[in-house]
């Protein structure tokens, strides 16, 4: 933002009632549409509350009226958002975040619509505050919304803020999250066209999957490699040893990852050098065995 559009914000700022200020504080965080009930929740006032500091703000040139539409306010230009943002302390930006997302929560658990990339978004910004379990579960939710209308690199990039938002703030994933994430975030990247990418993340997630020991976790970095297919994740020779080991982690579980990764190994052994076909049949005879159990 420009000196002089931040002493221009700044003044009129000055202007207005605590209570004001710190009601634009709080949009400034929630975002460009700012609902009543999410405001109310996070200053701690009640909704004429709001609707009398916004009018004040709106009084003063801050906000644009509510919209007949939805009855969201909005900031007259994104240069008040930002400026009001940026100037806010890292503790104080938090704290909003980690309110305005169980803000959101609440109006979610009350049947009114949010969308999941905004809860992503704040539980993001508030893992110092709040962990990373909501932020893993918002992420994974937003991706898949997004993956539903085929936006897969929008869908992919809720995950990978994710993970980076967390080494930022120091803390750690399990190793479930993780190897869940970077799958999952692989698949996305390979639907939207990076095989090159998601091969990258699937090495990660198989490191992890590996040092971890657990069968799920190698079974499904075993099928994400299998996705991109032996020409582009590695040699086939390669992605047969992956996928025997994930099947030997797996055996006799009787799960449906298991038969999957029975049917994949299959598959590529089936494709594989003439020595190796024989035991293609047998492997395909079993995977079908265990997904009719």
């Amino acid at each position: 933002v420009p000196a002089a559009g931040r002493e221009v914000i700044g003044r009129r700022l000055a202007r207005l009632s605590q209570g004001c200020a710190a009601l634009l504080n709080a949009a400034a965080v929630a975002g460009t549409m700012l609902l009543p009930d999410v405001l109310a929740e996070v200053t701690g006032n009640e909704t004429n509350q709001i609707d009398t500091l916004a009018a004040e703000a709106t009084a003063a040139g801050m906000l644009a009226p509510p919209s007949h539409n939805d009855g969201a306010a909005r900031f007259v230009h994104d240069l008040y958002r930002e400026t009001i943002y940026a100037a806010l302390a890292p503790v104080r930006r938090l704290d909003l975040h980690h309110r305005v997302a169980n803000a959101l929560l609440s109006r979610h658990e009350r049947g009114s619509p949010v969308f999941s990339a905004e809860l992503a978004h704040h539980f993001t910004a508030a893992i110092p505050r709040a962990g990373t379990a909501p932020a893993v579960a918002w992420a994974h939710s937003a991706a898949r919304a997004d993956s539903a209308r085929f936006a897969f690199i929008e869908a992919a990039g809720h995950l990978a803020r994710l993970r980076s938002a967390v080494a930022a703030s120091g803390q750690r994933l399990s190793v479930t999250d993780l190897v869940g994430l970077l799958t999952a975030e692989a698949d996305l990247r390979l639907h939207s066209g990076d095989a090159g990418y998601a091969r990258e993340l699937l090495d990660t997630a198989w490191t992890q999957a590996t040092a971890s020991g657990q069968a799920d976790l190698l079974g499904a970095v075993a099928l994400g490699l299998d996705s991109i297919g032996a020409r582009f994740a590695m040699p086939r020779a390669d992605l047969v040893a992956v996928l025997k080991t994930a099947r030997d982690a797996l055996n006799s579980t009787g799960t449906t990852t298991e038969a999957k990764v029975t049917a994949a190994l299959a598959r590529q052994l089936q494709h594989s050098v003439p020595a190796d076909r024989p035991q293609a049949r047998p492997l395909a005879d079993q995977a079908v065995g265990i997904a009719r159990t």
